[in-house]
């Protein structure tokens, strides 16, 4: 839904000055010829969805990924220690 895209674009645009955002790709589609559709088909007319890595402080980084997990639209994958 829009609501829940709205809530995932203020996640990722509120980041802490020692985290970075990398490879961000968000991508939007309104499919107009499914409007009206109910809620329990597999058609919907809006869709959003994005991936990229958020990388920084290891502490941030932590609360930062606690945070994207306890989104229920939101699939965070593990943290990688890289140099």
């Amino acid at each position: 839904s829009r609501k829940v895209a709205g809530e995932i674009k203020r996640i990722f645009s509120t980041l802490r000055n020692d985290l970075k955002l990398v490879g961000y790709k968000p991508s939007e589609s309104i499919d107009e010829g499914a409007r009206g559709i109910e809620f329990y088909t597999p058609a919907h007319d809006y869709r959003f969805e994005g991936g990229g890595r958020v990388s920084g402080d290891l502490d941030s980084l932590l609360r930062f990924h606690k945070k994207l997990n306890n989104h229920d639209f939101i699939e965070a994958e593990d943290i990688a220690i890289t140099e």
